[in-house]
C-alpha cells in the first residue's frame, strides 16, 4: 500500500516549481539573473520530499497508538 503524506505533496510542488523556473530562467533573460534562487528553490523541494519520506518510514514503524474509550 502506498500512502502519501503532505510532505511529499508539498515537496514535489516545490521542486516542479523550481523546475519550470530553471526553464523560464533558460529562455528570458531577467529570469536568468536568478538561477541561484531557483537551486535553493529546487533544493527546498527536494529536503521537503526527504523529510516526507522520513516521516512515513517513521509512522510505519511506530504507528500511533490512541485509546478507544
Amino acid at each position: 500500500m502506498v500512502s502519501v503524506n503532505s510532505e511529499m505533496i508539498g515537496g514535489t510542488a516545490i521542486l516542479m516549481l523550481g523546475v519550470i523556473f530553471l526553464f523560464a530562467g533558460y529562455l528570458n533573460p531577467a529570469w536568468a539573473l536568478i538561477f541561484f534562487a531557483d537551486y535553493l528553490i529546487i533544493a527546498l523541494g527536494v529536503a521537503t520530499l526527504g523529510i516526507g519520506f522520513w516521516t512515513l518510514r517513521n509512522e510505519r514503524k511506530n504507528p500511533i497508538h490512541t485509546e478507544h474509550h
